[in-house]
């Protein structure tokens, strides 16, 4: 399986997962080197993340954008 299809299938298991939270992550993914394989591990290293907790660690781990407090 390739990686994106790998990501995609993480990401549509996520318990509380929507069909924009797929897109704009895969669109994340795509746009940012070396983010599908971090969401990746990330998503396997955190069975229970919610899309809040995959949304944080993109916004903060990839996009590099740190909370205000």
């Amino acid at each position: 399986m390739k990686d994106n299809e790998k990501l995609k299938s993480l990401l549509e298991s996520v318990s509380d997962s929507y069909e924009d939270f797929v897109i704009g992550s895969l669109r994340c993914a795509k746009k940012h080197k070396g983010a599908t394989s971090k969401l990746i591990k990330f998503i396997e290293s955190n069975p229970t993340a919610t899309t809040s907790d995959i949304i944080q660690y993109k916004t903060e781990e990839i996009l590099g954008i740190k909370p205000l407090a």
